[in-house]
C-alpha cells in the first residue's frame, strides 16, 4: 500500500468521517427554526455550517491528542498511537482548523462568531476537564452539538424552537456519550439508551409547534421522514436496553445513534417549507445512507 493512502486513511480514522455527514445539518436545523417560517438567511447559513464543521474536526483531533495515553494501552489502532499521524501535525491541523471555523462564523455575523467561541470554549472545556468524569463528560459532549444548532440560528435569534432543539441535541448526544465510555469492555446500558428517541421525540415535537405555516405537502413529508428516525431510534434503543452489549456492538449502535441525526434534521428542515428547503433536505437525506456507508470501513466511535 502506498504512503498517501495510508495517510488519507489516517486522517479519515481520526476524523471519525461517517460522522462528519452529520454536522452541517445542525446549524441548518437551527436556522430554520429561528427564521420561524420567514426567508432563510442562506449566505450566514452556509457560513454557519462550515463553522460548525471545522470546529467539531477541532473536538475530534484534541480529544484523540489527549486520550494518547489511553489510546496507546486500549486502542493501539487509533492513528496517532500507531504513528501514522504525528502529533505535531494533529496540533497544526486543529489549529488551522480552529482559525477557519472562527473566520467562517465571523462572515455569517458578530451573533455567530460569538456563538462559535462559545462552542470552541465548551470543546475546550470538554477535552481539557468535563471528559475525567462521566456526568460532566457527558453535559458537555450534549453541549457542545446544541451549540452547533444555535450556531446556525445565530443570525437570526435564538428563539424558542431552536433553543428546544439544541437542548433535544444536547440530551441525545450526552446520552450517546455515556454509552460510548463503556464501549472498551462489555455492558448493560440501562435507561439513558432510551433518552434517543425521547429527545428526538420532543425536538420534533417542538419544530411542529415552531413552525405551524408549513404547508400540507410538508407536513406530509415530515411526517414520514420523522416516523422513521424515531423508529429506527426506538428499535435500536430497545435491542441495547437492560441488555449485556459487547464493545463491538456498542460502537456501532453510537455511530447508529449520531448516523439518525441526519434523518431527524432533514424531518426539520422539511417542515421549514420556504424556497431551498426541500432541496436541502434531499441533500441531507443523501448523506444519511453515506455516513452508514463509511461506517463500514471508519469507525464512528
Amino acid at each position: 500500500m502506498s504512503a498517501a493512502p495510508t495517510r488519507l486513511q489516517a486522517w479519515s480514522q481520526l476524523l471519525r468521517v461517517p460522522n462528519l455527514a452529520t454536522v452541517p445539518g445542525d446549524p441548518v436545523v437551527g436556522a430554520v427554526l429561528a427564521a420561524g417560517g420567514q426567508a432563510i438567511l442562506w449566505r450566514p447559513l452556509l457560513c454557519s455550517a462550515a463553522a460548525a464543521l471545522c470546529l467539531y474536526m477541532v473536538g475530534l483531533i484534541l480529544n484523540d491528542l489527549h486520550d494518547l495515553a489511553d489510546d496507546r494501552v486500549n486502542r493501539p489502532e487509533r492513528p496517532l498511537p500507531r504513528q501514522l499521524i504525528s502529533v505535531r501535525a494533529a496540533v497544526v491541523a486543529a489549529l488551522f482548523l480552529a482559525a477557519l471555523g472562527l473566520l467562517a462564523a465571523l462572515s455569517a455575523g458578530p451573533r455567530t462568531a460569538l456563538a462559535g467561541l462559545g462552542l470552541l470554549g465548551l470543546i475546550g472545556l470538554y477535552t481539557f476537564a468535563a471528559k475525567a468524569a462521566a456526568p460532566t463528560a457527558c453535559l458537555v459532549m450534549g453541549l457542545c452539538r446544541g451549540g452547533s444548532v444555535l450556531l446556525g440560528a445565530a443570525a437570526a435569534g435564538w428563539n424558542r424552537p431552536a433553543l428546544l432543539a439544541a437542548a433535544a441535541w444536547a440530551v441525545t448526544i450526552g446520552s450517546v456519550t455515556w454509552l460510548s465510555r463503556g464501549e472498551d469492555r462489555r455492558q448493560r446500558p440501562g435507561w439513558p439508551v432510551l433518552l434517543p428517541p425521547l429527545a428526538m421525540a420532543g425536538g420534533l415535537a417542538a419544530a411542529w409547534a415552531g413552525l405551524p405555516a408549513a404547508g400540507a405537502l410538508a407536513k406530509a413529508g415530515f411526517a414520514i421522514v420523522a416516523a422513521s428516525a424515531l423508529g429506527l431510534a426506538l428499535r435500536q434503543s430497545l435491542r441495547l436496553f437492560h441488555h449485556d452489549v459487547p464493545p463491538a456492538a456498542a460502537r456501532a449502535a453510537v455511530g447508529g445513534f449520531i448516523a439518525l441525526l441526519v434523518p431527524w434534521q432533514a424531518a426539520v428542515v422539511i417542515l421549514g417549507d420556504r424556497p431551498g428547503t426541500l432541496a436541502v433536505a434531499l441533500g441531507l437525506l443523501a448523506l444519511w445512507p453515506l455516513s452508514r456507508l463509511l461506517a463500514r470501513r471508519f469507525s464512528a466511535s
